[in-house]
């Protein structure tokens, strides 16, 4: 559980989906799609630059990699179940991305803890 601190933002960043579809404010909207296509963007650069990715390699402390991808299927369920439709769409892309650069990094994912 040392890993806990490690998932306090991803945490926090479902809270706040959260908060931004039942509040409806459309300030909280334009920041979460603000805040998704930054995570898409450096999740390709992490994907497309080796250098970076060796940086970025898992520390022993590191979350696992299910919980990473829980986060990202309820931050898909959230958006889809109020039809957010654009940003659902942008996190999916998040956790493709993601998924495939765990997979170039460390071949099998079934192997991350």
């Amino acid at each position: 559980m040392i890993w806990l601190k490690e998932v306090i933002v991803d945490i926090a960043v479902t809270v706040f989906i959260l908060a931004a579809v039942l509040l409806g404010l459309e300030w909280m909207q334009y920041v979460l799609i603000g805040y998704t296509v930054f995570m898409l963007l450096a999740k390709v650069m992490v994907y497309f630059t080796d250098g970076l990715s060796q940086l970025l390699k898992k520390k022993p402390q590191a979350p696992p990699a299910a919980v990473i991808y829980q986060l990202y299927g309820i931050n898909i369920a959230i958006l889809i179940l109020f039809s957010w439709w654009l940003t659902a769409g942008l996190w999916a892309l998040v956790g493709l991305v993601s998924y495939l650069t765990d997979k170039k990094l460390y071949g099998d994912i079934g192997s991350l803890k």
